[in-house]
Parts: structure tokens; sequence; C-alpha cells
């Protein structure tokens, strides 16, 4: 009897579910798909195909070939008060007219800081979100609702014309002990949202080697301010793979305030003093001026004038140069007179001159 009634019910529930049309769902019809050459030859070309997600690349500008492209990865690295953001924001204002960037996104160590009022002009109107990296209320900060890392939906709006935002995310001045998840989420904001949701992304920090290597690697662009520990420049160098790093560092920047940008790239100058002073054949192409618009104009032009005092004047050059020539040929003729006389043990034709 408890058999009858139990295979009743499982009766009765089969014929719920074929009432409801489940036991009629047919399987999906599919067909295979095929990549084949029809030739049926070897290959005589290859094909590009585009990616939809990254149809608001920009290229590298002929005008200015030192630009970073969009997107881009940037690792900053430098001392405190070295000018790390003010390089950021050289970068952001040097971007082509008619190009925005629809979204800004910062996660920051401090979201009171005055550091994010350049975003937050009512004015503006900028579409621009803080995130804080660790809740900081228990070192005597007031609470802030953003905690951790943006949501991947910050990313993903469009503009009207169904084309997808143009957006930036700093990261700026992350914690030097890493967690598992941390790590995670910021290589998914380097190695895939930046290029597959139009994100340039800027990572400021104090220490490169902190940072995990796969965020590293994904870098298209690092720039190293000088360091005072001469083994982190080493380590530096070896791990961006650039082997000219070290010499540029110590040829070039001569304060606190210079840097040196690699781009890995391909598509600009791989060497780079301030972002926008190209290094090639180990000369300095263009040199920047530097403008301070706190600075009166009395003290720009003193500033200038000492400037030209320190620069020699063709005539100088013309002359210390025809003075050289006269030393070197002295000291060749003195050389000639001691080979002459058989005494060249101790004469060293440089000291004549140098």
């Amino acid at each position: 009897m408890a058999f009858q009634e139990s295979y009743s019910g499982i009766a009765h529930t089969n014929n719920v579910w074929s009432l409801q049309g489940f036991d009629k769902e047919e399987p999906k019809v599919t067909k295979a798909k095929t990549f084949y050459n029809a030739s049926k030859d070897a290959p005589t070309r290859f094909q590009v195909f585009r990616n939809p997600d990254k149809t608001t690349d920009t290229k590298v500008d002929a005008g200015n070939p030192c630009q970073p492209a969009h997107p881009s990865r940037v690792m900053i690295v430098g001392k405190p008060g070295c000018g790390k953001r003010s390089l950021m924001y050289n970068i952001l204002q040097n971007y082509p007219e008619d190009f925005a960037f629809d979204t800004i996104t910062e996660v920051h160590v401090d979201a009171h800081s005055d550091e994010h009022k350049i975003f937050m002009d009512p004015d503006d109107g900028f579409d621009y979100i803080c995130y804080q990296w660790n809740d900081n209320t228990d070192l005597g900060g007031q609470p802030w609702m953003h905690i951790g890392l943006p949501p991947l939906t910050r990313f993903q709006g469009k503009r009207a014309d169904g084309t997808p935002n143009r957006n930036l995310l700093i990261m700026d001045e992350p914690p030097a002990i890493w967690s598992t998840k941390m790590m995670r989420g910021v290589s998914y904001f380097f190695n895939y949202v930046s290029t597959h949701y139009s994100t340039t992304v800027f990572l400021i920090t104090q220490d490169y080697c902190s940072v995990p290597r796969p965020i590293r690697d994904a870098s298209t662009h690092v720039v190293v301010y000088p360091v005072v520990n001469r083994n982190n420049m080493n380590t530096i160098a070896n791990r961006c793979g650039a082997d000219m790093l070290m010499h540029y560092l110590r040829l070039y920047c001569k304060d606190k305030h210079q840097s040196i940008m690699v781009d890995v790239t391909g598509d600009g100058p791989r060497y780079r003093r301030n972002v926008y002073e190209a290094i090639e054949n180990n000369e300095l192409q263009n040199e920047l001026e530097i403008y301070d618009p706190e600075k009166s104009d009395s003290e720009d032009e003193k500033g200038s004038k000492k400037k030209r005092k320190k620069e020699k004047s063709p005539a100088k050059i013309a002359e210390e140069e025809e003075e050289r020539e006269r030393l070197e040929d002295q000291a060749a003729m003195h050389m000639g007179a001691a080979v002459a006389a058989g005494d060249v043990s101790h004469f060293d034709a440089r000291s004549a001159f140098f």
C-alpha cells in the first residue's frame, strides 16, 4: 500500500511537469563552426580581426609622439614630494583638444585629501568618484562610503551614440602590503578592464618592488624618479627591461623633480625625460620650460635671467674650443720632444690640457 501511494505521488509529479511543458523541450540544434582556408594551400597573408571592445582606442599622435595613447597603463614611481601627481596632470592636459574622459575614478589612501579638488569643481561637472583603499576611520578619520576597488559597472557605460565611455582610473599610493584580493583586483583592471573597457590607468607608488609582477608587466609606461637606494634602481631597471635607465637617471636627472619614462609600447621614443623630452643617441632632443603659475612674473623673469646667465654664448663656446685645440697641439709637441729625447716613461699627454 505504501508503495502504491509513493508511486501515485511520483506519477502526479510527472503529470504536473508535463502540464508545464518541461518534458516537451527539444534539444537545440547547433552547427559546427569551421574556420578554413578555401584554397587549402599555405596562407599568403595574415588577416587582422578588429576587437569590438576597442573601438575608442586612440593612436600616438605624430605631432606629439611622446603623448601616451588611450588606453594606457602608466606606473609612476618616486619618493614623496618629487612631483608624481604633477607629472600625471601634465599627461592628462596634453591629450588632444577633441579628446575627453567620460568618467574619472580614483582610489586613494585618503578620500578627504585636497588633492581631489582638481576633479571636484561643480562648474566642471565631471563624473568623478573617489574610493579609499581601506577604511581609515580607526585612525580618527571620517567614515567614507566607497571602500576598496570600484565595481566593473563603473566602466561599462556607453555614450549616446552607443560607443563605450572613455574612462580614467587613478590608483594613488596603494598599501605597501598587498592582499591576495587586492592583487587580483588591480591585476584585473590592468590586464582586462583597461583594454576591453577603454580605461587609462595611472598607478602612483613610492615602492616599485612592492607592486606585484603581473601589474608591472602590464604597464605600457614606467616613470622613475631618482631614489636614494642604488639597489632599488638596479632592480627597477632589470625588471622593466630598461638597460639604459640607470645611465639616463644619472646623466639627466639632476634633482628630485626630474624623471625618466620608459615606453614599452614601441609607439613612441623608448626613453624620455619628464615624459616629453625624448632621448635619442644619448642626447635630449628638446628641453621643456619649467612653468609654475603660482610664481609671480618677476620671479619667472628672474629665473629666466639666471638661466640665460648660465648658458654659454656661441662666441664663448668657440673660444673654449680654440683653447682646447691649442692645448692639444701643445701636448702633441711636448710628446714629440719627449719621444725624440727617449724619455716617455712618465709622460701623459692628457696632463697638458686636462
